[in-house]
């Protein structure tokens, strides 16, 4: 099993690869991932799935069964809903056989962004040859 960790901004998408080198056949195999406060925590802060259709709006998690990796992507709009703190996580892989085996783990760190994503947004300005006029 490998261990990652990860430091996330609350001001950014959340894109990352896990490696999962130990991991078996993956054929047919579905991979499921948590981000909780603590293995216990009965809530999770992040739930994801490579069964297609399966995840929230927005969110994707992807095992490439070649590679050996899962990729997760979860857009900004939902990490700003982020509590900053520490988190764990893990990857548990369900082989085609029905076999479960957790193929990777770590920490989150969810830090808070310094610069307001809604002022990051582009300023239009019209030049009408006389003052400055800002839209948007």
């Amino acid at each position: 099993m490998i261990s990652q960790d990860f430091t996330i901004y609350t001001s950014e998408d959340w894109a990352a690869t896990i490696a999962l080198p130990g991991a078996g056949d993956l054929t047919g195999a579905t991979a499921l991932m948590q981000v909780r406060l603590s293995a216990d925590h009965p809530d999770d802060l992040v739930d994801l799935s490579s069964t297609p259709d399966s995840n929230d709006e927005g969110n994707s998690f992807t095992l490439n069964v070649g590679a050996k990796t899962v990729a997760l992507a979860i857009p900004q709009d939902a990490v700003a809903e982020f509590v900053p703190g520490s988190y764990v996580y893990d990857v548990l892989v369900i082989y085609a056989a029905g076999a479960r085996k957790r193929e990777a783990e770590g920490r989150v760190f969810v830090k808070r962004g310094i610069t307001d994503a809604v002022r990051a947004d582009p300023v239009y300005v019209l030049d009408v040859g006389g003052a400055v006029l800002e839209t948007g």
